[in-house]
């Protein structure tokens, strides 16, 4: 397998891990966004997003005939990879030095209890919110079928499908970790109390 990486050293977790790919990967740095790419038949398939102010510009790919999705179906395809792991993969983690939580420990579990508070405020308006078209209900939203969306999205996701906490993620840690040493970018996998400050656990058997 080839595989081409859109960014640079400089901006990517390959980079700063110095990352040495498995046998049987061939690796490179992309030289132009992915997208483009793609629509030149430059590969056969690729996971493109939005990106952040280090990506590259996006060519216009969905409007390409060329192009199309892996799964026909990515909704259902996702309802049935959650129903068979139970777990709906992260996008992010937050992350404070060891340094900081040494000098000021109380620094991880402000974070941890301002993004709980933050996300409990966001579900609340979410599942309550009435809006303008009030014969309608439903989520804040122009999508016309939101609030039936939602109702579905509960009956299969539970009411918060993005828990925060080890206790929410263990499962997802753990896979994270798998895939993360198989792949590479990390030598081994760590324990959870290296990885999860204490303050942070003990917040969490104090807010569940």
């Amino acid at each position: 397998m080839e595989w081409f990486q859109e960014r640079t050293p400089r901006f990517s977790h390959s980079g700063a891990t110095a990352f040495e790919p498995p046998p049987g990967l061939k690796f490179n740095y992309a030289t132009k966004d992915l997208a483009s790419m793609l629509v030149q038949d430059e590969l056969d398939v690729a996971l493109i997003q939005r990106g952040a102010g280090i990506d590259r510009p996006k060519g216009e790919v969905w409007k390409s005939p060329k192009v199309r999705t892996l799964f026909s179906d990515p909704k259902r395809e996702s309802i049935r990879y959650f129903k068979k792991n139970g777990i709906i993969p992260a996008q992010h983690i937050t992350v404070v030095r060891e340094s900081i939580l040494e000098e000021h420990p109380w620094v991880a579990t402000s974070l941890y209890e301002a993004f709980e508070e933050a996300q409990r405020l966001v579900m609340e308006r979410l599942y309550e919110y009435h809006g303008f078209i009030s014969y309608l209900g439903g989520p804040p939203s122009m999508l016309l079928f939101s609030r039936h969306d939602l109702e579905k999205q509960r009956q299969v996701f539970g009411d918060n499908p993005y828990a925060y906490g080890l206790k929410a993620n263990a499962k997802l840690v753990e896979m994270v970790q798998t895939y993360s040493v198989e792949q590479g970018l990390t030598k081994k996998k760590q324990p959870l109390d290296e990885l999860i400050p204490q303050e942070i656990l003990l917040a969490e058997e104090r807010l569940s």
